[in-house]
């Protein structure tokens, strides 16, 4: 091969490494990147598609929820529903043999669509008036949650308990009720 017709492969061998680059550069991946993306979306709706379908499928028992908790919030007359929440609270306790030192009640309205009634307790007794208690509580058909409970012994044997608890219980609106 003579040098003219070697430098003639070089320069089409360089001219075609040079547009093998730019096709890749310009071409092929932003193909990629959008493949990605797409597959990335494809996945996210499938997902989607999976939970839409489990909730199909709950539709019955998340209604009878809903129903139950509307059923079962608070009056809308904020007054009442303190005297029933503060009246549940110390019947809890007298039932349980729990001595309570401290009930603090406040309303909440962060969320535009319901409001919380939050309750903080704080009391003592033995093992069995802290587990009365607490299952009272949990027996309750008022819309109420535990936020955060906290058991501390007072004593060495654990005996004698103390609890921190705060729970909060649902106002609907009329609209939603």
């Amino acid at each position: 091969m003579n040098g003219a017709n070697r430098e003639k492969l070089l320069y089409i061998v360089a001219a075609t490494a040079i547009g093998l680059i730019f096709v890749d550069k310009i071409v092929f991946a932003p193909l990629a990147k959008t493949w990605k993306a797409r597959s990335a979306r494809v996945a996210q709706l499938t997902k989607d598609v999976n939970k839409g379908k489990l909730l199909i499928e709950r539709d019955q028992a998340i209604r009878a929820r809903w129903r139950e908790m509307e059923q079962n919030a608070l009056p809308k007359n904020r007054s009442e529903s303190e005297i029933l929440v503060l009246n549940k609270v110390d019947s809890w306790s007298r039932s349980a043999r729990f001595t309570l030192s401290s009930i603090v009640p406040a309303w909440q309205n962060r969320e535009t669509d319901h409001a919380r009634l939050d309750c903080r307790i704080e009391g003592t007794g033995d093992m069995n008036a802290v587990m009365g208690y607490l299952y009272d509580l949990d027996g309750e058909k008022l819309a109420m949650r535990i936020e955060s409970l906290e058991i501390v012994s007072r004593d060495k044997n654990g005996r004698q308990l103390s609890m921190d608890m705060r729970f909060s219980a649902l106002e609907l609106p009329e609209s939603k009720q």
